[in-house]
């Protein structure tokens, strides 16, 4: 692997380590210390959520149509300043425009390595794999840490953020070279290229690959919000439900590395991994479904983790290999955007679907939609490699 792409992973990490400190005591800080009830903590969350999508979009945007480097400083700065107002602020009203700008910074940022990614990926197609690796890293560490600099003080956790993020962007403009988007494509390739992805079949299967982001998202925070309520309604303490989720960081850390060898980097094997972690998230469900023991739950976690780890990175590689050499950012910034609406939606729509079928009816669902994205991944044209 090239020192470029092992500084541009560790930069990843850097982020996915801030992200990590704050995500996870935001509800209990709103609720808890500033008094506010749970739906003002969830609309706030869904503000900070939006103006992360902005930023994905916008940035997307100008990674394609203006200098990429600019934009990593622009939004890291943005991102960086913010964070330090809510470690000098962190009171109501002040906390809601200080999150929500925080989220547009970090959005930009986001974007503009989405689009660095697709272009690295045509020297290194192992780059989303190690970055989903790394980024998983990342985040576990900081779940750990999360709780202990918040039990010290609120404005320590983003202090610590707004630190990780400024060395981010230090090691960003010391030792990181920009990849360099080929100018041009030799005539007898583009023709290939246009022959094999007409630009309405290229829309088509851009569509369907964030459509599959975007559900897989909402999916998977079942695990993240409402089946927490089933467990504890099963008796099961709270502790027990964490560990689900150090089980599965685990899980990633240890597994991860072996996908490239187990599944090589060829376009019908990406379409079958595909369909192979689609079929394990909707196993996931089914495997719970009725559960009252805490054994199902972990079978299920490991389960749904196995669809993750197969479905997570390989969507943005054939975002990639969809889009051209114009728009990268700005499909990247798609898929980006549907991860971020899938986890901003997911607890509110699975909260509706249980009220209305029930636990049971809701994991069946959730089973029988995977199918239906599998059938879709049918309709996916084929990658040229």
């Amino acid at each position: 692997m090239r020192i470029r792409n092992k500084i541009f992973l560790l930069i990843n990490t850097l982020l996915s380590m801030g992200s990590g400190l704050i995500t996870p005591i935001m509800t209990l800080y709103i609720h808890n210390d500033l008094h506010k009830s749970l739906v003002t903590a969830g609309y706030v969350l869904l503000l900070y959520s939006g103006m992360i999508a902005v930023g994905y979009l916008l940035g997307g945007r100008l990674f394609d149509v203006w200098k990429p480097e600019a934009l990593v400083y622009i939004g890291g700065t943005l991102a960086i300043f913010f964070l330090f107002l809510l470690a000098l602020f962190p009171k109501w009203p002040f906390l809601i425009t200080f999150l929500a700008l925080y989220g547009a910074g970090q959005g930009l940022w986001r974007s503009a390595f989405s689009g660095y990614m697709a272009i690295i990926q045509e020297n290194d197609h192992d780059i989303f794999n190690n970055n989903y690796w790394t980024a998983n890293i990342g985040m576990g560490i900081a779940t750990l840490l999360a709780g202990y600099l918040y039990s010290v003080s609120v404005h320590l956790v983003f202090v610590a953020t707004a630190l990780l993020f400024t060395s981010g962007l230090f090691v960003f403009a010391r030792y990181f070279s920009s990849p360099k988007q080929q100018d041009h494509i030799e005539a007898g390739d583009e023709k290939l290229v246009e022959h094999v992805f007409p630009a309405e079949m290229k829309r088509a299967s851009i569509a369907i690959l964030c459509s599959f982001m975007f559900l897989t998202c909402i999916s998977y925070e079942q695990w993240e919000s409402n089946i927490s309520v089933l467990m504890t309604s099963q008796g099961i303490p709270v502790q027990k439900y964490s560990l689900l989720f150090t089980i599965a960081t685990g899980q990633v850390i240890i597994f991860q590395p072996l996908l490239n060898k187990l599944f090589p980097h060829k376009p019908w094997v990406e379409r079958f991994r595909l369909m192979l972690g689609l079929f394990l998230y909707g196993s996931s469900f089914l495997i719970v479904l009725g559960a009252s023991q805490y054994w199902r739950f972990i079978l299920g976690i490991v389960v749904l983790t196995a669809g993750e780890i197969l479905v997570t990175p390989t969507i943005p590689l054939l975002l990639s290999k969809y889009s051209d050499r114009q728009h990268r950012g700005f499909v990247q910034s798609l898929g980006s955007l549907s991860n971020t609406l899938g986890i901003a939606l997911g607890p509110v729509l699975g909260g509706y679907l249980i009220t209305a079928t029930g636990y049971s009816g809701t994991f069946i669902a959730l089973f029988v939609l995977q199918l239906v994205m599998m059938l879709l991944v049918l309709r996916l044209q084929k990658t040229a490699g």
